[in-house]
């Protein structure tokens, strides 16, 4: 279901509708990021966008963000951390980059964060579109992965999913009508811890021991 701020957004613009001709649809094509977390560590995953139909462009967004345990340790979580740092708004290949109301306004992309949910929005602050001609950056965010009671070599190789709902994301384009979009599913695994081996150890051993001699001497 849409968020105010959508609603709000079409009741600003619905008298120019009126006299607009509709245009022909295309599809935007949403990639999702997937990576490696350390256990109890952080990770940033970009969302891309790109356009079957270089000459449609986009002037809002409102991107819907779940993260699903697919293969978890009892007690581990992966949240979207508490404090998004929304680095993506000073990137040159932000989509908005020179247009963004969320730039110009000094204000947050970040309308909701429920932890396993999260909710970016922004708009071309003329709301005349920006062409996707080629991939553009749509937005990062910011992941958080907590051990609780298990150990890293528990959680190793633990995997999440990051989607994007399908009900409550919106896209629209430079006549501000909603357009068709698709998208992939990122993959995030809880990196492996690493184990010396015996060679190592052994060295490590052996320079311990000379450091301990060297002190009593």
């Amino acid at each position: 279901m849409p968020s105010p701020l959508f609603s709000r957004l079409l009741a600003t613009v619905a008298i120019g509708f009126l006299f607009t001709a509709p245009a022909a649809r295309a599809d935007f094509v949403l990639t999702i990021g997937s990576g490696t977390i350390t256990a109890d560590g952080n990770l940033t995953l970009d969302v891309m966008i790109e356009n079957d139909d270089p000459s449609e462009s986009l002037s809002y967004f409102e991107l819907f963000l779940e993260i699903t345990p697919v293969a978890a340790t009892v007690g581990t979580t992966l949240q979207f951390a508490a404090l998004q740092s929304e680095a993506f708004l000073m990137d040159t290949d932000y989509v908005f980059a020179l247009t963004s109301d969320a730039i110009a306004s000094g204000g947050s992309t970040v309308d909701f964060n429920g932890g396993n949910t999260l909710t970016l929005y922004d708009f071309d602050e003329d709301l005349n579109g920006v062409p996707i001609a080629t991939s553009k950056l749509l937005a990062s965010f910011d992941l958080s992965h907590s051990l609780g009671s298990a150990t890293a070599a528990d959680a190793a190789g633990n995997q999440f999913e990051v989607s994007v709902n399908t009900d409550d994301s919106v896209f629209l384009n430079e006549f501000l009508e909603e357009t068709d979009w698709s998208t992939n599913t990122g993959s995030i695994t809880v990196g492996a811890v690493a184990i010396p081996e015996p060679a190592s150890v052994a060295l490590l051993t052996i320079l311990a021991g000379g450091a301990c001699l060297r002190r009593r001497r």
